[in-house]
């Protein structure tokens, strides 16, 4: 078990289907690698963050959660770079070891390269209506991830994790009797 003091353990999964740009969904993961790393660099994440390279669909999606679960991360955060797979959000969110992990799901905003380029924030709203259906609470967080607000908002929500681990294996106890009156 880690000390409170510990970096948060972030587990990062990048999910599309294979339709839409391909140089755009690259650009959204580009963009994505480096805020992780940068977050490594600046200790804002512990070392033992996960990173999962692009899934699309529901078999590798399981491999993630496995994997996520079994590194016993503290925060999972589904980016999505294009319109994903429906089943991906689901599979990591009802993971009987990530199902009371905080979640949350991101994405670009739709770049100018032609019509319909990714559609990522669609899956976005897609994710937030079967996460609302399940029970399922869920941060959205809008790109673009290098800008200032989606960092205040990213920070803000790591934050947040690292509290909610930090109760969680907090233990509250009595010793003696409970004052009068109670």
């Amino acid at each position: 078990m880690a000390s409170k003091d510990e970096a948060l353990k972030l587990g990062v999964v990048v999910t599309s289907i294979d339709a839409f740009n391909p140089e755009a969904k690259d650009r959204s993961e580009t963009a994505v690698r480096r805020l992780f790393d940068r977050l490594l660099e600046a200790g804002a994440i512990s070392r033992s963050s996960l990173l999962e390279g692009r899934i699309g669909g529901p078999h590798d999606a399981l491999r993630a959660a496995d994997t996520l679960a079994a590194a016993g991360v503290d925060l999972v955060v589904i980016v999505n770079v294009a319109f994903p797979n429906g089943q991906v959000f689901l599979t990591l969110a009802t993971h009987p070891r990530l199902a009371r992990i905080p979640m949350a799901v991101v994405a670009e905003p739709e770049p100018k390269m032609g019509e319909w380029a990714t559609n990522a924030w669609c899956g976005v709203i897609m994710n937030n209506f079967a996460a609302r259906r399940i029970g399922r609470p869920i941060a959205a967080i809008p790109g673009p991830v290098d800008g200032e607000r989606f960092r205040t908002d990213l920070l803000r929500l790591l934050r947040t994790a690292t509290a909610i681990r930090d109760l969680r294996r907090d233990f509250l106890g009595r010793i003696g009797d409970a004052p009068s009156g109670f």
